[in-house]
């Protein structure tokens, strides 16, 4: 009489258990691979944001670019459409979605050290990423946020659901404060 061919259960079972094992070893490795991945690649766009801005301040410095700079002690904020419009970055796609990230709401704060040194901040918005940082306050900004220059009247640190005016004068000659 020949022996029956296959596996006993408790061949059958072992293997189910290694597989489990290999699974619960792989599968987290594997997640935070494509978790670091996809930060590594959303602190790129960040980077590429900071790049385009100081590429900017450049051409400003040179007189090829009429932006506000802001003086000493001041910030400004150039948003990533403003960068894409001035051919200075191309537009950044989401690495989770493959949509492209938010111009609108995506930004770069410039910061005047002094007259010709400047701090550079990206705050990006792209998908569900959202730059952690405390510069970035979480709000973003919209092409009607005018330059941060001269004096600021109607401010308030009250929050309301009506609506507000603020109106920004440049009583410096010498500033750099653009008029429409």
């Amino acid at each position: 009489m020949e022996g029956k061919k296959g596996f006993t259960l408790i061949e059958i079972i072992a293997v189910v258990i290694i597989i489990g094992v290999l699974t619960l070893i792989v599968v987290p490795s594997v997640s935070s691979y494509i978790f670091n991945s996809r930060k590594t690649a959303y602190n790129a766009h960040e980077k590429s944001m900071e790049e385009a801005a100081k590429s900017m301040t450049v051409e400003v410095i040179n007189g090829k670019d009429n932006y506000a700079l802001p003086r000493r002690g001041n910030f400004s904020n150039v948003t990533w459409k403003e960068l894409v419009d001035k051919e200075l970055i191309k537009a950044l796609q989401d690495p989770q979605t493959g949509e492209k990230c938010n111009q609108d709401m995506s930004y770069v704060i410039i910061k005047a050290i002094d007259d010709n040194s400047y701090d550079y901040e990206a705050c990006l918005y792209c998908g569900s990423y959202v730059t952690d940082s405390d510069e970035c306050d979480g709000t973003g900004i919209d092409d009607s946020t005018p330059p941060i220059c001269g004096t600021v009247t109607g401010e308030s640190s009250e929050w309301t659901n009506k609506s507000r005016t603020i109106t920004v004068g440049c009583s410096d000659p010498d500033s750099s404060c653009k008029r429409d």
